[in-house]
């Protein structure tokens, strides 16, 4: 498989140039004129760390393993990535693709309860309220479809809410 070589970012680019500036201005008797790396204007934002998806996702997989009714469950992530073949030509690789009359996304958590019913978690932070976007609509559509089908399936925001949707 070819190596497939990245763009180097702008503090790599200007440490090159500043080192051959120094080179070739000792080489001809000149002084070296460096480029500065201007820093990144970074604009402060309040986190509430409280109130982050990963807490709900961590305790929610945490529930999952150790509750009676799941047989089975699977932490899902999403996304993909690119990658070149033998010629050097790129191609897209999803980590994987749903076929359905219209788009759904995959939840957070997936599996099969002990009475062979399928359940499907999506996990939300705390303070989220509804789907505002076009990918909590299609997580959305996803679980209306496990729910159509029998299964269990909800936006879960705590380990309460999971717990009460296995319920």
């Amino acid at each position: 498989m070819k190596r497939r070589f990245f763009r180097p970012n702008k503090r790599m680019e200007y440490g090159q140039f500043n080192a051959a500036e120094s080179f070739l201005a000792a080489a001809h008797g000149k002084d070296p004129r460096p480029r500065e790396i201007k820093a990144k204007r970074v604009q402060a934002q309040r986190v509430d760390h409280a109130d982050l998806e990963k807490h709900t996702l961590s305790a929610v997989g945490d529930l999952l393993a150790m509750h009676p009714k799941v047989l089975f469950a699977v932490r899902q992530n999403s996304g993909g990535m690119q990658w070149a073949d033998a010629k050097g030509e790129a191609h897209s690789m999803w980590f994987y693709r749903i076929v359905t009359r219209q788009p759904v996304r995959i939840s957070d958590y997936w599996g099969i309860l002990r009475d062979g019913r399928m359940m499907a978690m999506e996990c939300k932070r705390p303070s989220w309220k509804a789907p505002s976007d076009t990918r909590e609509y299609e997580q959305a559509a996803f679980l209306m479809l496990v729910r159509n089908c029998g299964g269990i399936g909800g936006f879960v925001r705590t380990v309460d809410e999971a717990n009460a949707l296995l319920a």
